[in-house]
């Protein structure tokens, strides 16, 4: 019998309308736990508050209540809140209650230990038998036991450099989290030994982007060795500011792999001829290091070009895959995006119908894990924010647990990960010394700003909003009353929008002028205001964020942020796409709202009005919407504007529209 099972049991028998079920280790927000309870015909609703609550009671369940509709709800306290006693007596009068316990599944396991896991890594508990071992492990035994089962570290193992950087490797290519318990306990095991002592690893385990920055440090000196070792130069020179180790042992056969995918997604950055000793003109066509040299502009993209096409199309997560899966992937998906667009007309020419057939198969693949996976990341929440309603609580959580501490939300308004890379490349020229952290959040669907924007300020559902679905009129206060339910006070926290550009900075300045401030919203809108006056598609895009970027502004934002002392996060509220007219629907006065890429109507009926005048569209339930948000999405990359015309839009179900980045910024020392 699984975990699952041992969970599931409990609702197998007597069926309530509202079954109460105290969480606290978040065991039910596994996607295939959710998935198991929907085909038992339960519905999963997470609680927050007594209120919020009621209203959706009312509003969603009250009606199928009165037309005689059964319906099985498991009301669900996460975490802090799990607490049954607490609840208002009326609402827990006739109703099932359940609490769920993690010790109960793995009792031999130190429950501070095993607590730090995402329910989606009991699996791996599973296997190695951590539920039937025959006596209960201490702490440190615990910790060893998750980390060889889980994660595959046996610091043990690690008996040499090439070894370590195998793992590390594979572990930040992967973008895999480790929790800090667990992490602390490898360093110090590591540390043990003597081939290791020089390495970094307080910054370099935990850290991905603290890793790659490692590496690319240490690229020229091991080009230059191997240059040397080919006889291609003659003298090995000092590398001075590079702390040790220095030359690492990169051309391990199963670190090459590895690297050339680095340099291949764009996580390193290839260096010049020209940086390196003697400054050999040429290097042969068998040397493997190749990938880590700019040589020739026009051919070094095409070649890049069609090695990431092949890698792609291999990697396209399945329709199964963890969430975690398309986060990593559409890094390297926005990669592809870049390049493509940089390539000449000839390139993309010779590579047109390899682009578009990777495409349409992401597009596919991504399509259908949004049916079958999506409405599970509502109520996922792991030690980063998964969907953008959770970063609220995932700053309160981590970056302002501190005394003291002040944090800085900036969304850029429609920032696909595609157009952040070139923000990205650009600051880096600006702030050599800026740290960037960088992974992915999933925005609301529909991907659009009053969703989205507000799910974000509020960190709440959309259903929980339903007044102001139409707009964001709302969204100081509800930041406001996030924090203030935190335990700040009202003028600790700060909201502006409509930045952008560099006249917009001394709005930012008189706001940060309060020493009581603490927590500040932050709405650059500039890159959707680009978007929606874009006629040149997504080149135009390209073009226009580069030199937005290169006015400074996003450099002088963060130096003022920096300088107040806040912690930096930058996020986005949706992405964008490049997408095709298939014509406008007639509607009249029958759409609350008409988007490009999605149109809202009050009921079912007439949405399927519309649906019968374009059969591909794609319906949308609304599951975690008010209910009377019925939603019709354009499908593919098609828009509903006059056939053929290709606009810049969002609003759909696309990677590029849906996963957007969620970046953590500070300094390093100079």
């Amino acid at each position: 019998m699984t975990w699952r099972d041992l969970i599931l049991n409990e609702f197998a028998t007597e069926v309530s309308p509202i079954t109460w079920v105290a969480d606290q280790d978040r065991l039910l927000t596994e996607l295939s736990m959710q998935q198991a309870l929907e085909h038992r015909g339960l519905e999963l609703v997470p609680y927050g508050d007594a209120i919020t609550f009621r209203f959706i009671l009312e509003s969603k369940y009250r009606p199928q209540w009165e037309a005689n509709r059964s319906f099985n709800l498991v009301v669900v306290l996460l975490g802090a809140q799990a607490e049954l006693g607490n609840l208002p007596y009326d609402l827990v009068l006739s109703s099932r209650q359940i609490t769920l316990s993690l010790p109960a599944l793995f009792p031999k396991l130190s429950y501070p230990v095993i607590k730090t896991l995402n329910p989606a890594e009991f699996d791996a508990l599973e296997a190695a038998g951590a539920n039937i071992l025959s006596k209960p492990l201490g702490e440190n035994a615990t910790k060893d036991f998750l980390l060889e089962h889980v994660f595959d570290w046996v610091p043990e193992r690690v008996k040499e450099p090439a070894d370590l950087l195998e793992k590390l490797l594979k572990r930040h290519y992967q973008n895999l989290t480790v929790p800090s318990l667990l992490d602390s306990r490898l360093i110090e095991q590591l540390q043990k030994n003597p081939q290791l002592a020089q390495w970094p690893l307080e910054e370099i385990l935990p850290n991905r982007a603290a890793f790659f920055m490692f590496l690319q440090d240490r690229w020229l000196p091991f080009v230059q060795r191997q240059l040397v070792q080919n006889g291609i130069s003659s003298d090995l020179p000092g590398f001075y500011g590079i702390p040790e180790p220095v030359l690492l042992p990169l051309d391990h056969e199963p670190v090459r792999v590895y690297v050339d995918n680095l340099f291949l997604e764009g996580f390193l950055q290839p260096i010049s001829l020209t940086n390196l000793h003697g400054k050999p003109r040429t290097i042969p066509d068998n040397i493997w290091l190749r990938a880590g040299l700019r040589l020739d502009p026009a051919s070094d993209r095409q070649e890049r070009l069609e090695k990431l096409l092949q890698t792609l199309q291999q990697e396209i997560p399945d329709p199964h895959a963890r969430y975690e899966r398309w986060i990593a992937f559409v890094q390297s998906w926005a990669e592809l995006i870049g390049l493509w667009h940089q390539s000449s007309h000839g390139q993309r020419a010779a590579l047109a119908l390899d682009y578009k057939t990777l495409q349409s198969h992401v597009d596919a693949s991504f399509l259908t894990w949004v049916h079958e996976k999506y409405k599970g990341l509502y109520s996922q929440f792991t030690n980063k924010p998964v969907m953008l309603h959770h970063v609220p609580q995932s700053l309160s959580r981590g970056a302002m647990g501190k005394k003291d501490a002040k944090v800085a939300l900036l969304v850029l308004d429609g920032l696909a990960f595609d157009q952040w890379l070139i923000l990205r490349r650009v600051l880096r020229q600006q702030m050599p010394h800026l740290n960037i952290q960088e992974t992915g959040v999933f925005a609301w669907l529909p991907t659009t700003t009053s969703v989205s924007r507000q799910a974000l300020f509020s960190g709440s559902k959309p259903d929980e909003f339903p007044a102001s679905i139409h707009h964001t009129g709302k969204e100081p206060d509800q930041w406001q009353k996030f924090w203030v339910n935190e335990g700040l006070m009202p003028q600790n926290v700060g909201y502006l929008k409509a930045l952008g550009n560099l006249e917009s900075l001394a709005d930012v300045e008189r706001l940060l002028a309060s020493p009581k401030l603490r927590a500040v919203g932050l709405v650059v809108n500039q890159v959707d205001d680009i978007m929606h006056g874009m006629t040149l598609g997504t080149v135009g895009m390209h073009n226009q964020v580069k030199l937005w970027a290169e006015t400074g502004f996003m450099r002088d934002l963060l130096t003022m942020l920096f300088e107040q002392g806040f912690q930096v996060f930058l996020t986005a509220d949706h992405g964008n796409i490049e997408a095709t007219g298939m014509g406008n629907p007639k509607e009249g006065a029958i759409a609350d709202k008409r988007g490009e890429r999605v149109r809202v109507y009050p009921n079912t009926q007439l949405r399927d009005q519309i649906k019968v005048q374009y059969p591909d569209t794609i319906e949308w339930p609304s599951t975690g919407l008010p209910n009377d948000y019925k939603a019709l999405f354009a499908p593919s990359r098609r828009a509903f504007v006059n056939t053929e015309e290709t606009i810049v839009c969002h609003g759909g179900i696309s990677l590029e529209e849906v996963i957007v980045p969620y970046i953590q910024l500070d300094l390093a020392p100079a």
